[in-house]
């Protein structure tokens, strides 16, 4: 986690810091990452870099503390509805996650590259530790809601959930892209989204 120098930069500055880290460990893999770059396009000295980090795996794992809680917020809004259908409130989830990817690319190419992330000997399993999380959490609104009877599902919860966190997945490897890049994009992606959530809920017959 950032040292507490970090918290003194003004908020426009830290912003400024996360987004060019962002963008750097978002166009490549973490082993290609370059403290260097980012350093030279915040106007600084790499040795200042750890002013604020302990090192580049510090900052690294900071990252994706930042982007994964702003969507797991977001999933939470949705699913921790005590309202409406289980399902459509995923449904609904999945609408402002494509609208997160086509208003936040930065953030969005990030995890990205965190989930196809290779160096297991320094990160960990780090991509399956975030999977693992997100899985764990749908699994547990869905199966209160199903406790509640606002869902029913012909397969068990965990596999719902497990096939939920890759419904978002397989929208783009069936359609051949990586996000949105359009309301409209958004839209169309949602409508093969729907048909997946829906083979979900009722089974394959």
């Amino acid at each position: 986690m950032p040292k507490a120098r970090f918290f003194n930069l003004s908020p426009q500055r830290q912003n400024q810091f996360i987004d060019v880290a962002l963008e750097e460990f978002g166009s490549q893999s973490y082993d290609l990452a370059s403290i260097v770059q980012i350093a030279k396009a915040l106007g600084i000295a790499k040795s200042n870099v750890y002013h604020y980090f302990e090192n580049k795996k510090d900052l690294y794992f900071y990252l994706i503390d930042k982007v994964s809680g702003a969507r797991q917020a977001m999933m939470h809004d949705y699913l921790e509805r005590e309202e409406g259908e289980f399902f459509d409130n995923y449904l609904a989830l999945t609408r402002e996650s494509y609208r997160f990817e086509l208003e936040r690319p930065l953030e969005c190419r990030f995890l990205d590259k965190v989930r196809n992330e290779t160096n297991e000997t320094e990160l960990g399993r780090v991509q399956r530790a975030v999977e693992a999380d997100l899985i764990r959490r749908i699994e547990s609104c869905l199966s209160k809601a199903i406790e509640q009877g606002r869902a029913r599902c012909k397969v068990e919860s965990k596999l719902a959930a497990y096939l939920l966190v890759n419904s978002t997945l397989s929208v783009h490897a069936y359609l051949g892209s990586q996000a949105p890049s359009s309301d409209a994009g958004v839209e169309h992606n949602i409508s093969v989204a729907a048909q997946i959530i829906e083979v979900i809920k009722r089974g394959v017959s």
